[in-house]
This record gives C-alpha cells, structure tokens and sequence, in this order.
C-alpha cells in the first residue's frame, strides 16, 4: 500500500509531537501560580510584589510575557530539556507571536536558564542570555542573595527586551572571546609546560657515545669550588703547558687538559620551576576565592613570568638545578671536548683527557681505548684527587700540574716516548 504525499509530510510532525509529549510526561511541573511561581521559595515577599510589577508592566506595553520560576528540583533531568518542557506546559507568549520568556531558576542544582519562544529568539539570544546570567545574576546569587539577583536578572532581561540591544549583543561577543581564551588558557599552558619539560629532557641527557672508552672513575666531584671566583692566569696556562710537555718526554701518549668554567647555562631550569609554580598557581585560587577563569589565567601568566625572572637570579638558578642534571651535562661536555680536541684521534688510540668543570664541582679523565685496555680503572684514582684537592683549595694550575704528573707515572713504561707530538700541549678554557 501506497501512503499519499500528505500522509508522508505529517509523519515526522506526528513523531515530533509524540516525542514533547513523552518528555513533558517524564517531568512533573509545578502549577503556573503567576508572573512568579516560587515553588523553591527563595524570593522575598517584597522582591516578588516588586518583579511581579516589572513584568506586568513589560506585558501592557510589548505582549511580552515574561514569567519567573523557581522549582525545588529538576528531577534528574538538565536544565535545557526541564526549562523547554515548562516554557511549552506553561503555553507562555502569544499564540501567534511566540513571544513568551521562561526565567528558571533551580537553586538546588545550582542551575539557571532563559527560555525564549521563536519570536524572541533573535533579540534574547542564548550569548546575551548567557551575559545576563553572568553578570547580573550570578554574582548576587554568590553572595547569598537570590532575591537580589533574580531582580536584576528580570531588569537585565526587561532592558534587552524594551531597548536597543547593540550593547547587550556587544558585550555577548566579548564574553565569546573571552569564554574562547578561558578553554584555550589550559590547553596553552599545558602545551608550554610539555615544551619545556621536552626541552630539558633533551638538555639534560648525556651526550652519544662515539667510540672505544674508558671513564675513570665513577665518582667525580669537589665540594667548595665555585667556578665563577677562580681565575686562569698567564702564569697558570704557562705551568700547564710545561706540564704536559714534560709528562710527553716520559711517554709517548698524548695529554690535553680542558677546563670548563660551567658546562651549561642551564637555561631551561628558570622556566622549568616557574611552569610548576603556575601550574600549583590555580588551586588555591579555585578553593578560596571566586575569581572567573580569565583572572586565574592572568594570574598564572603572571606568577610564571615573576618566578622566571627570580629564578634567573644567579645563586637561586644554580639552588635549583638538580646535581643529577649538572653531573650530567658536565659528562656530556667533557665527551664532547674528548672528540672536539682531537684525543680520539691519536696514532695508537694513546690519548688521555684530563677534565675539570667548576661550577659543576665535577672532574673526570677519559682514557681511550689503547690506553684503557691496559691502565685500569682504579689507577686513575690517584690523580683525580690530586686534581680535586688543589681545585677545592682554588689553585687551578696546582691541581693540573699534580694530576699531569701522576698520570705521567701511569703512563711512563707502559707507552714508551717516541713518534711526534700529535696534539697542543696546552690548557685550554671554555
């Protein structure tokens, strides 16, 4: 059988209004007692002579109706489908106008909505209605005023409806923004936070290795040396110079000594404590105070920006970088100058790196592979001590010259001198 085309255009129309009606069944509504229907009873007895005045006014001049409900509970439903379903129990607004206007309030569920028929819709959008619950209502219901603020919601809704609304529909265009900037502010943050936190990983992971090596010995380190008061004289590079030159009479390995004044700037480590501080920044912020999302966020941006700035101070910067992180960074730099200075490339593999690093407090001798398969680790102990005894006293040219000179006994014997001198018998400073 066949359905006639009127038939088929009716059926969504029918399915539609079976659909309200299940829904208006789901929900049992208090009676319509007025221009304000108070069932939770929250309203004063004044304020509501006074809005029922104000909407009985609104209704003489314009048509608009424009009612007030408060319920004492939602019954599990949200607050969209509870405040559509009394609007259309109700039958607010004129017939052919579809000019009614719903203010729900369910205090209970802390929950709030303006529900406008289609003739309105265009005027009492659901941005200004948002604004107006926002600004107007929401701060006197904070206080503990609902009475208060149900008034100067009906007040805000009256003026949108009885004046030129370009200010309303302006100031609904910045809470979107603002509202916008709200849902992108922890995204942006979290973001930021990752960056960093990749960056430091990557900062503070050793250098690659490149080739056959020893690194004597495991521990490293003197305590009370800051790298910034020492300084290298003339007379210090000269002492070391002549060092190794006469340690390279005695064998026929290569010495080079390199000292770092710090093995990084740390950089990242500033921005890393000020991320943790802005993160922790909001909780307080959420359980003592009532500041909308947008201030939270400047107030974040602003503790990261100050905790930058403090922890770039030079004594805080170096408190908090971990040792962990500086030991490393410092082992990834005398790698580096093992390669850069050419040790690794020495006829034999007969190099040695003697290595120190002051602000780290970190020192450490490399020992390529023609070298490291017959000294052995412990050996190398003797003058790393040395080294780290006159470092901590502040002499630098000391400490080289007492760990040249015993690694030269080390040496002495085992490399025989001999073949030319491959590599600058010098100390060199980073």
């Amino acid at each position: 059988m066949k359905l006639n085309h009127g038939f088929k255009f009716a059926l969504p129309t029918v399915a539609l209004c079976l659909f309200v009606s299940i829904a208006l069944a789901a929900f049992s509504f208090p009676q319509l007692a007025g221009r304000v229907t108070d069932q939770a009873n929250i309203i004063s007895g004044p304020a509501k002579a006074s809005i029922e005045a104000k909407l009985q006014n609104l209704e003489d001049k314009s048509s608009i109706q424009l009612v007030v409900a408060t319920v004492s509970s939602l019954e599990g439903g949200d607050i969209e489908s509870y405040a559509n379903g009394l609007f259309r129990a109700w039958k607010l607004g004129l017939a052919k106008k579809n000019n009614g206007v719903l203010f729900l309030i369910a205090p209970n569920e802390r929950k709030m909505r303006i529900e406008v028929g289609y003739g309105l819709e265009g005027v009492l959008t659901d941005a200004v209605s948002s604004v107006i619950i926002r600004s107007a209502v929401a701060p006197r219901f904070q206080a503990g005023d609902f009475s208060g603020g149900i008034e100067r919601g009906v007040d805000a809704i009256i003026d949108v409806l009885s004046s030129d609304t370009s200010e309303w529909t302006k100031r609904a265009a910045e809470q979107s923004m603002s509202e916008t900037i709200d849902q992108l502010a922890p995204i942006i943050l979290f973001l930021l936070f990752m960056f960093i936190m990749i960056y430091m990983s990557r900062n503070a992971r050793g250098g690659r290795g490149g080739g056959p090596m020893i690194f004597l010995p495991p521990g490293g380190g003197f305590g009370g040396v800051g790298g910034l008061v020492m300084r290298v004289s003339n007379e210090d590079y000269r002492r070391v110079a002549e060092a190794i030159r006469a340690a390279e009479q005695k064998t026929g390995a290569e010495i080079v000594c390199v000292l770092a004044r710090r093995s990084s700037d740390y950089s990242y480590v500033p921005a890393l404590w000020a991320s943790f501080a802005a993160l922790a920044t909001p909780w307080p912020l959420i359980a003592f105070t009532h500041l909308p999302v947008r201030e939270i966020f400047a107030a974040q941006i602003a503790v990261f920006i100050a905790a930058t700035l403090l922890f770039s101070l030079s004594p805080v910067h170096s408190l908090l970088t971990p040792r962990r992180i500086k030991r490393a960074r410092a082992h990834r730099a005398a790698r580096e100058q093992f390669f850069t200075r050419g040790v690794a490339r020495t006829s034999g593999r007969r190099g040695v790196l003697i290595f120190a690093s002051l602000a780290e407090r970190y020192a450490r001798i490399i020992a390529d592979v023609g070298v490291a398969e017959i000294i052995k680790d412990e050996e190398w102990r003797a003058a790393l001590d040395l080294l780290r005894a006159r470092l901590r006293e502040g002499s630098i040219a000391d400490g080289y010259v007492a760990a040249i000179e015993e690694t030269a006994r080390l040496l002495e014997g085992r490399f025989p001198p001999g073949g030319k001198d491959e590599l600058p018998d010098r100390l060199f400073v980073m």
